[in-house]
């Protein structure tokens, strides 16, 4: 059940927008590789909420109000959630298991490939 009003998921995109944006200021060549997919809009589906993002000519992502067709969803149930919270190993490699992915494949392997290779 969907508990947080949409004002909310923006305020919870925008700051991960930020934080995100914080690390590929760092990183010229990660906004390079995605200005190729500028225009592009992600959406993070989650249990309590979704999250939609789109890719900005400069490389960099900005927080949407909502999707109706996104070029990627990224979906992690609730269940999928708990058993990635409660399971021992390495959290990456547990939450790239946990996440299902629909639509833009070279999206969804640069979107890895970045998760991977970004200093957090």
């Amino acid at each position: 059940m969907n508990t947080l009003s949409t004002s909310t998921h923006t305020i919870a995109a925008t700051t991960v927008c930020r934080g995100i944006n914080h690390v590929l200021r760092r990183e010229s060549w990660a906004c390079a590789e995605l200005v190729k997919h500028a225009g592009k809009v992600v959406l993070v589906q989650l249990p309590f909420g979704r999250l939609c993002f789109e890719i900005t000519p400069e490389g960099y992502l900005g927080s949407l109000h909502d999707s109706i067709d996104p070029a990627l969803t990224l979906e992690l149930s609730a269940k999928a959630m708990s058993d990635l919270l409660a399971s021992p190993g390495k959290l990456k490699e547990q939450a790239f298991k946990a996440v299902k992915i629909t639509g833009d494949a070279d999206l969804a392997q640069l979107i890895g490939r970045l998760a991977g290779q970004l200093r957090w």
